[in-house]
Protein backbone atom coordinates (compact mmCIF):
# COMPACT_ATOMS: atom_id res chain seq x y z
CA UNK A 1 0.00 0.00 0.00
CA UNK A 2 1.37 3.38 -0.99
CA UNK A 3 0.41 6.74 0.49
CA UNK A 4 1.01 10.08 -1.23
CA UNK A 5 2.74 12.62 1.05
CA UNK A 6 3.37 15.34 -1.58
CA UNK A 7 0.95 17.88 -0.04
CA UNK A 8 1.66 16.73 3.52
CA UNK A 9 5.38 17.55 3.18
CA UNK A 10 4.62 21.23 2.48
CA UNK A 11 3.23 22.14 5.93
CA UNK A 12 4.82 21.18 9.26
CA UNK A 13 2.38 19.58 11.77
CA UNK A 14 -0.12 18.84 9.01
CA UNK A 15 -1.84 15.45 9.21
CA UNK A 16 -3.71 13.40 6.63
CA UNK A 17 -5.69 10.22 7.08
CA UNK A 18 -5.42 7.20 4.80
CA UNK A 19 -7.49 4.09 4.22
CA UNK A 20 -6.81 1.11 2.01
CA UNK A 21 -7.64 -2.54 1.64
CA UNK A 22 -5.81 -5.73 0.75
CA UNK A 23 -8.28 -8.54 -0.12
CA UNK A 24 -5.86 -11.46 0.30
CA UNK A 25 -2.31 -11.41 1.61
CA UNK A 26 0.00 -14.36 2.30
CA UNK A 27 3.23 -14.78 4.21
CA UNK A 28 5.55 -17.76 4.01
CA UNK A 29 6.93 -18.33 7.50
CA UNK A 30 9.21 -21.33 8.06
CA UNK A 31 7.69 -23.10 5.08
CA UNK A 32 4.11 -22.57 6.27
CA UNK A 33 1.80 -20.35 4.23
CA UNK A 34 -0.19 -17.97 6.44
CA UNK A 35 -3.20 -16.38 4.72
CA UNK A 36 -4.72 -13.06 5.77
CA UNK A 37 -8.14 -12.08 4.40
CA UNK A 38 -10.02 -8.81 4.01
CA UNK A 39 -7.28 -6.62 5.44
CA UNK A 40 -8.05 -2.95 5.98
CA UNK A 41 -5.21 -0.53 6.67
CA UNK A 42 -6.30 2.73 8.28
CA UNK A 43 -4.23 5.49 9.81
CA UNK A 44 -2.78 8.94 9.81
CA UNK A 45 0.44 10.47 8.48
CA UNK A 46 1.85 13.59 10.15
CA UNK A 47 4.62 15.95 9.02
CA UNK A 48 6.88 16.30 12.08
CA UNK A 49 9.19 18.78 10.40
CA UNK A 50 11.99 16.20 10.38
CA UNK A 51 10.09 13.41 8.68
CA UNK A 52 6.69 11.79 8.31
CA UNK A 53 5.22 9.93 11.30
CA UNK A 54 2.82 7.20 10.18
CA UNK A 55 0.56 5.40 12.63
CA UNK A 56 -2.48 3.24 12.17
CA UNK A 57 -3.97 -0.20 12.46
CA UNK A 58 -4.57 -3.26 10.34
CA UNK A 59 -7.86 -5.12 10.72
CA UNK A 60 -8.98 -8.33 9.05
CA UNK A 61 -8.78 -12.06 9.55
CA UNK A 62 -6.02 -14.68 9.55
CA UNK A 63 -6.27 -18.46 9.15
CA UNK A 64 -4.05 -20.52 11.44
CA UNK A 65 -3.52 -24.16 12.38
CA UNK A 66 -3.82 -25.09 16.04
CA UNK A 67 -0.49 -26.36 17.36
CA UNK A 68 -2.29 -28.83 19.66
CA UNK A 69 -5.17 -30.39 17.67
CA UNK A 70 -4.03 -29.41 14.14
CA UNK A 71 -7.43 -27.96 13.20
CA UNK A 72 -7.78 -24.83 11.08
CA UNK A 73 -9.22 -21.78 12.82
CA UNK A 74 -9.57 -18.06 12.14
CA UNK A 75 -8.65 -15.07 14.27
CA UNK A 76 -9.86 -11.48 13.86
CA UNK A 77 -7.04 -8.95 13.70
CA UNK A 78 -6.61 -5.48 15.15
CA UNK A 79 -2.89 -4.79 14.79
CA UNK A 80 -1.43 -1.32 15.51
CA UNK A 81 1.67 0.04 13.76
CA UNK A 82 3.74 3.22 13.92
CA UNK A 83 6.91 4.33 12.15
CA UNK A 84 8.88 7.47 11.30
CA UNK A 85 9.94 7.90 7.67
CA UNK A 86 12.74 10.17 6.48
CA UNK A 87 13.16 11.37 2.92
CA UNK A 88 16.28 10.16 1.14
CA UNK A 89 18.82 12.98 0.91
CA UNK A 90 17.40 15.10 3.74
CA UNK A 91 18.98 15.61 7.15
CA UNK A 92 18.30 13.05 9.86
CA UNK A 93 17.99 14.13 13.52
CA UNK A 94 21.28 13.59 15.40
CA UNK A 95 19.64 11.45 18.09
CA UNK A 96 18.37 9.06 15.39
CA UNK A 97 21.69 8.41 13.61
CA UNK A 98 22.27 5.08 15.40
CA UNK A 99 18.67 3.84 15.10
CA UNK A 100 17.31 1.64 12.29
CA UNK A 101 15.47 4.11 10.05
CA UNK A 102 12.80 3.91 7.36
CA UNK A 103 13.33 5.99 4.22
CA UNK A 104 11.22 7.06 1.27
CA UNK A 105 11.97 8.86 -1.96
CA UNK A 106 9.83 11.10 -4.08
CA UNK A 107 6.36 11.94 -2.84
CA UNK A 108 5.17 8.46 -1.81
CA UNK A 109 5.69 6.16 1.16
CA UNK A 110 5.35 2.42 0.60
CA UNK A 111 3.74 0.83 3.68
CA UNK A 112 4.11 -2.79 2.52
CA UNK A 113 7.20 -3.37 4.71
CA UNK A 114 5.46 -2.02 7.83
CA UNK A 115 2.35 -4.07 7.10
CA UNK A 116 4.39 -7.26 6.62
CA UNK A 117 6.37 -6.66 9.82
CA UNK A 118 3.29 -5.86 11.91
CA UNK A 119 1.51 -9.00 10.69
CA UNK A 120 4.55 -11.20 11.34
CA UNK A 121 4.95 -9.84 14.87
CA UNK A 122 1.31 -10.48 15.79
CA UNK A 123 1.45 -14.17 14.92
CA UNK A 124 1.69 -16.46 17.95
CA UNK A 125 4.62 -18.88 18.08
CA UNK A 126 2.25 -21.73 18.94
CA UNK A 127 -1.28 -20.91 17.82
CA UNK A 128 -4.06 -22.50 19.89
CA UNK A 129 -7.63 -22.61 18.59
CA UNK A 130 -9.21 -22.13 22.03
CA UNK A 131 -8.00 -22.06 25.62
CA UNK A 132 -9.74 -25.37 26.40
CA UNK A 133 -8.07 -27.27 23.54
CA UNK A 134 -6.60 -30.54 24.80
CA UNK A 135 -4.89 -31.42 21.56
CA UNK A 136 -5.32 -34.64 19.64
CA UNK A 137 -6.84 -37.34 21.79
CA UNK A 138 -5.87 -40.86 20.86
CA UNK A 139 -8.37 -43.66 21.40
CA UNK A 140 -6.96 -47.09 22.15
CA UNK A 141 -9.12 -50.05 21.16
CA UNK A 142 -8.67 -53.22 23.14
Amino acid sequence: MIIDVGELRKVKSRSEGFLGSVPNYSLDISGQKITFRDLTVEGEATNTGEGIYVRGKITGEVSLICSLCLKNFSVNLDVPFAENFYRVGEDIPQDMKDEPLQFYSGEEIDLSGIIREALQLMLPMKPVCRSECRGRVLTVWL
